[in-house]
Formats: C-alpha cells, structure tokens, sequence
C-alpha cells in the first residue's frame, strides 16, 4: 500500500483511490486470515534470526545509501534506490521462507527499476490525471512496484486456495448447483 500510496501522492482524488485500495486490502486480509497457519520453521530460533539479518541489511543500506544521496543533491535516486533494495531482499527471503514466489516478484522490482531508469531521463515529468507534473521515475515505480506487490499476493491468494482445495480443506462448488460442498474424508 505504500507504493501505492507514493504514486498516488501527487494525483487529484489520490487519497481517496488509497483509502479505497486500503479498504479492499484490509476486507482481503479478513477474509484469507482463516487460511493462514504458521509452518512449523517460522517457530525456530534461526529463522528469525535470518530473517532480521535480512532485514537489518536491508534498513541498513536504505539508511546509509539515502544519506549519501541527500548529501550529494541526488534524491531523484531514492526511489529507484528503494525499489532495487526491497526487490534484491526478496531473494533471501523466498529461500527462507520456501516461497519461489519471491524470487519472481523480487526479479519484477529489479526489472522495473532498471528498465525505468534506462527509458526515461532523469529530469523526466509526467502530468497524471491533469494534477501537477510529477518526476516520471517516481511515478512509473512508485505504480510498478504497487502493481506487481497486488499481483504477488493475488498470485499468493490463488496458490493458497488451490493447496487447500488439493487437501480438502477449502470446499469445491459442484458444477451446476452453485453450492459450495467440502469433502474432508468424513
């Protein structure tokens, strides 16, 4: 929702698509938390220390790298620096996590930036939705980034339900009737 929210910051009535995209996420969220369960190696030590290793790293960089380009005059790479941080942190963690997911939707961040960067200049503008002109890069990532975080928990989503749907555990509706019925081996 973040990326959402920064390419939206400069667009009239962007608030209000945020809070509308907020409300859908959170009625999403509801929705799939019956489904979710706790996997076994997210109760061990090591993973979480793995995990804020990574973390750490990532803050860790974002932090020192965004002080080097504010002290330089270059916070028109920020953004892009931000996306290629997040989207290079995702490959240790699908390892970690056992989701392969990741690794695609880390490789997406990394592509975005790098074909923005290379398509568009700089001191590029783009006017959106007639609101004032806004840097072309933040926009374009801000969007990109927004897009392929939607289509990777949708992705997730359907994953999700068709395990469950392999297992027996989510009901399957029977053709014709439009109801929904569960085999559980009872």
């Amino acid at each position: 929702m973040l990326w959402a929210g920064w390419a939206l910051s400069d667009v009239s009535g962007g608030r209000a698509l945020l809070l509308g995209l907020l409300a859908v996420a959170a009625v999403l969220y509801r929705a799939a938390r019956p489904m979710l369960q706790t996997p076994a190696y997210y109760r061990q030590g090591r993973f979480w220390l793995a995990f804020w290793l990574v973390i750490a790293i990532e803050f860790g960089l974002l932090g020192a790298a965004n002080v080097v380009l504010a002290h330089r005059h270059h916070t028109e790479w920020v953004m892009p620096l931000i996306a290629i941080v997040v989207g290079l942190h995702f490959f240790p963690l699908a390892r970690l996590n056992h989701n392969p997911l990741w690794y695609a939707t880390g490789g997406a961040l990394c592509m975005l930036v790098v074909v923005t960067v290379l398509v568009w200049p700089t001191s590029a503008n783009l006017r959106v939705f007639g609101a004032a002109p806004t840097n072309t890069w933040h926009f374009v990532i801000a969007t990109g980034c927004a897009v392929i975080f939607w289509l990777t928990s949708a992705t997730s989503a359907l994953l999700t339900l068709l395990a469950l749907r392999s297992r027996g555990l989510v009901g399957q509706t029977s053709a014709g009737s439009g109801q929904c019925t569960a085999d559980r081996g009872t």
